[in-house]
């Protein structure tokens, strides 16, 4: 008896993500003369301020004028996964009725009479063939149906394209709080900090907007196979 099985519905979405801007990578650079103008630079790259850190970084005697040659920022978030998914369906095509007649009593001795009302036909378990002689349709019926048909695990991607706009402060004194001189961010072209000092500070805070989550997984999986076969061997009708 034939199985009809489709495949189990599946679907996989993001929710709106929940971003942040945890950090900035700042490249400094330490002038001896004019910041960002002249003078021999000590190149201090990729120095990560984290939001709401006040970063102290020290040119080492390199020089006491400072410049901001970029900050980048990064943004981050994940999102919540939303799967959908609906109970696979299955039919059968056809059933079978199996019985076992009662023996006529006018029959003759050593035979057996029956009810031609339906096929007639002998059986076996299991999927066999069938036995040389008259009863040569061949009908497999099965008892059940072994099912592990799913959706795979939906899940979200790291969110990209966030974008950040914040600024960057800087310092004289290692509290944050003296001579604070702002700079938007992202920064790409070399900016000169007021005053002179061996040691800077920094602090770092931006918010995000943006971004999307891309889903993951969500996808049909498993089959479904029948099972406890039965094989009827009929009289041609």
């Amino acid at each position: 008896m034939g199985l009809v099985a489709d495949p189990a519905e599946c679907a996989c979405e993001c929710g709106s993500p929940n971003t942040s801007c945890p950090r900035a990578i700042v490249n400094l650079r330490a002038y001896t003369s004019a910041p960002c103008m002249s003078g021999i630079p000590c190149l201090i790259d990729a120095i990560e301020v984290a939001a709401g850190e006040c970063k102290a970084v020290d040119s080492n005697a390199c020089g006491t004028s400072w410049g901001i040659a970029s900050v980048m920022t990064e943004g981050e978030g994940s999102c919540a996964a939303m799967p959908t998914s609906n109970p696979p369906s299955r039919t059968w095509t056809e059933s079978v009725v199996a019985c076992e007649p009662e023996a006529s009593e006018s029959c003759a001795a050593g035979e057996s009479c029956v009810s031609t009302a339906g096929a007639v036909c002998v059986f076996s378990p299991g999927e066999v063939a069938c036995p040389e002689g008259p009863y040569s349709v061949q009908r497999i019926a099965y008892a059940g149906l072994d099912d592990d048909r799913s959706c795979t695990e939906c899940t979200c991607a790291p969110a990209t394209g966030v974008a950040c706009t914040g600024t960057l402060t800087t310092y004289t004194d290692e509290t944050c709080g003296a001579d604070a001189q702002q700079f938007a961010v992202p920064l790409t072209m070399c900016q000169n900090v007021s005053g002179a000092t061996q040691v800077i500070h920094l602090t770092y805070q931006a918010s995000a907007e943006g971004g999307r989550c891309t889903p993951l997984g969500g996808v049909p999986t498993g089959t479904a196979t029948a099972n406890g076969p039965t094989t009827f061997c009929c009289l041609p009708q």
